[in-house]
């Protein structure tokens, strides 16, 4: 009777755990994306979870790169933008940026987490400035 009682259990959570849904959102997972504009290319890769409604926010892992290729005079930066699990609403993460001039590339790794609103959707930035003016930018999104 216990065998087959503990069997019945068996079968039960297996049956649950392979028809409950699958969702890309739900579990850690790694996303790439990259764009290319007049004198920049840059990538950013996030590691992690994203947050379920009523669910919870992780601190997600953030490599953000980013090439000068244009011999332009013009530095290049890259930054992650993130939209709100509450209301969709997006946020400019701070830009990172490589004045070392033409060919040269530089790459950061940080943390992105927004316990408050939590993140849907995370998408890449990507641009070309002079001083504090953009003169061509990119995003891709996941």
């Amino acid at each position: 009777m216990k065998y087959r009682l503990r069997r019945l259990v068996a079968v039960a959570v297996t049956a649950l755990v392979t028809t409950l849904p699958t969702n890309a959102h739900a579990a850690g997972y790694q996303d790439y994306r990259s764009c290319d504009t007049t004198g920049a290319s840059g990538s950013a890769t996030v590691i992690g979870k994203y947050r379920l409604p009523g669910g919870y926010a992780e601190e997600r892992s953030v490599t953000l790169g980013v090439k000068d290729i244009a011999s332009d005079g013009h530095h290049v930066r890259v930054r992650l933008l993130t939209s709100r699990y509450t209301d969709l609403s997006i946020r400019y993460w701070p830009w990172r940026a490589n004045y070392d001039g033409y060919g040269t590339a530089k790459v950061w790794e940080t943390t992105v987490q927004d316990a408050v609103d939590g993140i849907y959707n995370v998408g890449v930035e990507v641009a070309t400035f002079e001083g504090d003016d953009r003169l061509h930018y990119c995003t891709d999104w996941f």
